[in-house]
């Protein structure tokens, strides 16, 4: 994963990488969190697969792109028709496809603006919130991080009532991945 979701940490994936490259080991990263919202460049990155999903870039929901790299050798998770070369079958969602090449191209446009725009309006909210509230702590990476990521806990105040009281802000309390668990 390139950057936690939840907290907003941009991994070491390019060191990570590069260790792997030494000793030949294929490596992919998940990059649905950042391939809009910091600069994504597969070879600063030193890895061979990358993954994006349509809906994180304000794209279609259904579809999504790996990358490739060339020479890299990877097995069809399903096998049949042929299509991509062999590595995926069924007919491809060419409707969906070309939302997400629009989707990236737009999500591209003027990045290192967008970066800086809201990499500043993060740390003011980062800054006013310690500054001025008791028994706040910061979580994630102070500075790698993505721009538009804050994560915050609140001594002694259930997240559902903070959510509730700032309705101007996205907010959310806990993870939207559903917890299983069935412990008593």
């Amino acid at each position: 994963m390139h950057a936690n979701n939840i907290v907003g940490t941009i991994q070491p994936i390019s060191e990570i990488g590069k260790i792997l490259r030494e000793h030949d080991i294929i490596f992919h990263t998940d990059a649905v969190q950042t391939f809009t919202n910091i600069k994504t460049d597969v070879n600063n990155l030193n890895v061979d697969l990358l993954s994006i999903s349509g809906h994180k870039i304000y794209g279609p929901k259904g579809v999504g792109a790996l990358y490739i790299r060339k020479g890299t050798k990877i097995k069809p998770q399903i096998l049949g028709g042929g299509h991509e070369r062999g590595i995926r079958s069924s007919t491809e969602n060419i409707p969906g496809i070309a939302g997400l090449a629009k989707a990236a191209e737009l999500g591209q446009k003027n990045l290192s603006d967008k970066i800086l725009k809201v990499t500043k309006m993060r740390d003011y909210l980062i800054n006013s919130l310690l500054d001025k509230i008791d028994e706040v702590k910061f979580n994630g990476h102070p500075t790698e991080r993505l721009p538009g990521n804050c994560n915050f806990s609140f001594k002694y105040i259930e997240g559902e009532s903070i959510v509730l009281a700032v309705m101007d802000f996205f907010t959310s309390w806990g993870s939207t991945i559903p917890n299983l668990s069935t412990g008593t």
